[in-house]
């Protein structure tokens, strides 16, 4: 793991890319030599792996194959062989969906893989899927919003205190389709920027939010101004799925860091 050994709000760094081993549009290769050509200096790949607890009834289509896993660590290790040099790096990471039920078992897989760093992330809270589709949202009541965002926000706690991750994913995720809860979640969020401060962890500003219908992106500048003033270290992030997305709005997110 890189243990918090990321620099700090800098736009040629990218850790937060994923490729057609999960939901990414591109072959791994493909994805490297346009982040290159970008003027990339560190490339991170960490396609999704998302090992669903029992009372799903089936494996999450757009992460990682169980299968496929070693595959997915060859071929990411081959091109950090052929391609890191003294003006290019690459890294091997993972964004690790995080559930209660089997968390310390997906830590241990993780520990054998011997990843340079690992993401933390939530897209669900129960199966509900956070971001998955609008119409999923579009049945609830307020009351029942209410509880989802209160769910999400207390699983992202836990991602923000679990040992196994050195950044954390899309902070405010919950808010993609602009659903909002009417309970003071600002109490979540200072937990997470607390502990995100004492263990050491990265909160990556994520560009795709820009792209979304929020309009913005993860997390909203208001916690991004209170995770400065606290001194969180950030990262940046295109959470790329294809090549012309790798530093899409980077310019925006190093002004809101001030930089």
């Amino acid at each position: 793991m890189l243990n918090g050994k990321f620099p700090n709000g800098v736009a040629g760094y990218s850790y937060h890319n994923h490729s057609n081993f999960s939901d990414g549009k591109n072959t791994p290769e493909e994805m490297l030599l346009a982040a290159r050509a970008a003027g990339i200096r560190e490339y991170g790949f960490s396609d999704h792996w998302v090992v669903a607890p029992d009372y799903f009834e089936r494996p999450v289509a757009w992460s990682i194959k169980r299968e496929r896993i070693y595959e997915y660590l060859d071929t990411v290790k081959a091109l950090k062989a052929k391609y890191t040099d003294d003006k290019f790096s690459v890294k091997v990471g993972l964004e690790v969906d995080y559930f209660e039920e089997n968390i310390e078992d997906v830590a241990k897989e993780l520990r054998s893989f011997e990843l340079d760093y690992a993401i933390g992330a939530s897209h669900f809270v129960g199966k509900f899927p956070v971001d998955g589709c609008e119409d999923y949202w579009k049945p609830l009541s307020q009351a029942q919003i209410d509880e989802v965002i209160e769910g999400y926000w207390q699983k992202m706690e836990k991602v923000a205190a679990y040992p196994a991750f050195d950044i954390i994913a899309h902070l405010d995720l919950c808010k993609i389709f602009c659903y909002a809860s009417t309970r003071d979640t600002s109490a979540h969020v200072d937990r997470i920027l607390e502990l995100a401060c004492k263990t050491g962890k990265a909160v990556e500003i994520n560009t795709a939010g820009w792209d979304k219908k929020c309009g913005i992106c993860y997390p909203a500048p208001a916690i991004i101004a209170k995770a400065l003033a606290m001194g969180v270290h950030f990262v940046i992030s295109a959470d790329a799925h294809k090549t012309e997305h790798i530093k899409r709005y980077f310019d925006q997110a190093v002004a809101l860091l001030g930089k």
